[in-house]
């Protein structure tokens, strides 16, 4: 079988404290949510790997939206403690 889904995303650590790290093929944005809706934070690193601060985010769960270079996005779990 062949996958022709969206490339590997990882998240790292999760769950998480401090930071995050998002790795990824021609990342081009990324949006963290809480489980309401309301955008937390965005940023947009260009690049295969990321590092998202959360010293701010309280804890709690969130998804982070990734959007590559080619249109593609998906969307992450991630705890924060």
């Amino acid at each position: 079988l062949t996958d022709i889904g969206t490339p590997a995303l990882r998240c790292y650590p999760n769950p998480a404290s401090d930071h995050v790290f998002i790795d990824g093929p021609d990342i081009e944005s990324l949006h963290l949510f809480n489980l309401q809706g309301q955008r937390i934070k965005s940023n947009q690193p260009h690049g295969d790997r990321f590092k998202l601060d959360l010293d701010d985010v309280p804890a709690g769960w969130y998804l982070i939206q990734v959007r590559l270079q080619k249109g593609q996005t998906e969307s992450l779990q991630l705890l924060i403690h």
